[in-house]
């Protein structure tokens, strides 16, 4: 019989099939060769004889049966290294299948071919440990996986005791992309000195230039550090647990907790996680993480720092973390949607915030938070700042409630920035719902402010000092309780003119329900008040002004929207933004042809609708 891997190969080179007969070369027609040529190079190209994906196995050192060298073509003959099996994985979609047992790296796994490096039975017993011991000096890396393929898939392990000390970091794992599924990486380290870097656990980034992507997904991250040798210094970390980089880079159905940037006098964020120039965060866990710098809580976003090219995270829980700024999550550009930020530590009481932080960093940047609540956080819910200039920052669809300090704390002196809080449920914080302290730009609407407290000043809403250009419109500001002055609506502002508080009720505030509005600067602000229900009116003069009771449906259960025998119903005052948008219960906002007055539109008995 002929051999067909020997035809092509160049043996039994006298012998070709002719009619299912066997005949030398010598009988052979020139036609018949080309046709024999051209018929081997279709199979090839159909795939009918073709190179097949292979596995390649690994044993713990020690085991019988392991070797150093070989094709580990099978369990009797493994490599006793995943790296040696690793460099003979050269076809694409070839697998390394290693087994149980603990593997101390002299070098780091480097995996830069499509293939599939993956453990028999997971990551609590597949340990890939770098080395690094506790206490040893940050002069060189002991990182555990570098990997440069984006169709790479590494799966079933658990990455430890690795360290980085070259930029861009990642202690653990260093990702140029690919998809690391259901790994631990703990227990890594990445110091860095001066140059931003970071990614205690990992660091992920699509090779610049590189097609695909870059996952992380259903994998456990904790106990990871990003530091710089000396522990107190200059410099610039990030990502205490991961730095994730691109558009096409994402971190997806993970646990990130406990993981810490430390050290640093110089900027540091994401104690958890950072995300930059567009990176995504999805339906993770990031909880327990902190920075710090020596022993004071330091930095922005101890939970997740976004930040560049609109980076995202959705459907996330953020809890139990620490920073200075934004315990749970900062954004200098980039969106969060659909999460709970809850039990969160801010520092900073002034400008920062325990639940989020919103801070555009340069104009035509913007911050958004979007259907996201914020509870239970020390000290503010929400922090919006325009300290650096320019963009906009959005809260939209939030519910903020049950924060020890203010919901909502708004600052900042860029005129260029615009502040807006739209459509929010703000209740049951500590020392306020919201706080304007002097932002130039601020656009508040459709928002239900209630049962907050304060033992100071005001409690539903300060329009501060150095606000101006502010609107207040169409909200519901009812049954907080502060025991001085504005306990419903303070005004400190001396910029009357350019403030503006229209269509509100503002209800049953202060003790005993008789301190609605204020004015520090009568009667600066008289005029700034118009086309609202108050229960009582020390001195505001504002065209459309009610004083009545709003005939909510349910007052003393907590149901504000109005009876139909409001007398708030159409008399509100119609404004621009009003078209085309909707109400708190996400109903039209201007129904029957006049804006109602509070945060809710009025459906009149008897109505009926036309569906197409």
């Amino acid at each position: 019989m002929i051999n067909h891997a020997d035809i092509l190969e160049g043996k039994n080179k006298n012998f070709r099939i002719y009619h299912n007969k066997m005949i030398s070369n010598s009988f052979r027609p020139k036609n018949e060769i080309r046709i024999i040529l051209m018929s081997t190079i279709g199979l090839l190209w159909f795939g009918a004889i073709s190179l097949r994906a292979a596995d390649r196995y690994v044993v713990e050192p020690g085991t019988p049966g392991g070797t150093d060298t070989g094709e580990f073509s099978d369990w009797t003959i493994a490599a006793t290294q995943i790296q040696w099996a690793v460099d003979k994985a050269l076809t694409a979609g070839d697998t390394v299948w290693v087994s149980n047992g603990v593997y101390v790296l002299t070098n780091q796994i480097v995996l830069t071919n499509n293939i599939r490096l993956r453990s028999s039975n997971g990551p609590d017993v597949t340990i890939v440990n770098g080395g690094f011991g506790a206490g040893a000096p940050g002069t060189t890396t002991n990182r555990c996986l570098y990997m440069s393929n984006a169709a790479a898939f590494v799966s079933g392990f658990t990455f430890s005791n690795g360290a980085a000390t070259n930029k861009p970091g990642g202690g653990g794992v260093w990702m140029y992309g690919g998809t690391l599924s259901n790994c631990t990486v703990r227990d890594n380290i990445c110091f860095t000195s001066g140059d931003p870097s970071g990614g205690g656990g990992i660091f992920a980034r699509l090779m610049p230039g590189g097609l695909g992507g870059c996952t992380i997904t259903a994998c456990r991250v904790t106990g990871n550090i990003v530091t710089n040798s000396s522990n107190i210094g200059s410099g610039a970390g990030f990502g205490g647990g991961v730095y994730v980089y691109g558009l096409q880079c994402e971190v997806y159905d993970c646990l990130v907790s406990n993981n810490h940037v430390v050290g640093y006098t110089g900027n540091k964020g994401g104690g958890g996680i950072y995300a930059y120039n567009g990176a995504r965060v999805r339906s993770s866990m990031i909880c327990y993480n902190s920075i710090y710098s020596n022993t004071t809580i330091n930095g922005s976003g101890g939970g997740v720092y976004l930040h560049e090219g609109d980076a995202t995270m959705n459907s996330c829980t953020v809890t139990v973390n620490q920073a200075q700024t934004g315990g749970g999550a900062s954004l200098k550009k980039g969106m969060v949607t659909n999460c709970l930020i809850s039990n969160n530590y801010g520092r900073d009481q002034t400008i920062g915030a325990g639940g989020i932080y919103l801070s555009s960093h340069a104009p035509n940047y913007v911050c958004y938070a979007y259907n996201t609540t914020i509870i239970g956080n020390t000290n503010a819910g929400v922090g919006i700042s325009s300290e650096t200039g320019g963009g906009t920052n959005h809260m939209v669809n939030c519910t903020i409630e049950n924060n020890t300090l203010y919901g909502v704390n708004i600052y900042g002196s860029q005129t260029s920035t615009v502040g807006i809080v739209s459509n929010c449920t703000i209740r049951g914080n500590g020392a306020g719902g919201i706080r304007c302290g002097n932002l130039k730009n601020v656009q508040i609407r459709n928002c239900l402010i209630a049962n907050n407290t304060n033992a100071g000043d005001y409690v539903g809403l300060l329009i501060g000092s150095g606000c101006r250009t502010g609107l207040v419109s169409s909200c519901t500001i009812v049954s907080n309780v502060s025991t001085n002055y504005g306990a419903g609506l303070r005004f400190e502002t001396t910029n009357g003119s350019d403030v503006s508080v229209s269509s509100c009720i503002i209800y049953s505030n202060g003790i005993g329900g008789t301190n609605d509005v204020f004015d520090a600067c009568a009667p600066t602000n008289y005029n700034a008040l118009k086309y609202s229900c108050i229960g009582t009116n020390p001195g505001f003069t504002g065209a459309g002004i009610i004083v009545a009771d709003p005939h909510f449906k349910n007052f003393s259960g907590g149901n504000f929207r109005l009876a139909g025998n409001s007398p708030c119903v159409n008399r509100g005052f119609n404004e621009s933004w009003m078209t085309n948008t909707v109400d708190l219960d996400r109903r039209t906002r201007v129904r029957y042809g006049t804006v109602d007055m509070g945060a809710y539109e009025t459906i009149q008995d008897g109505t009926v609708y036309g569906f197409h």
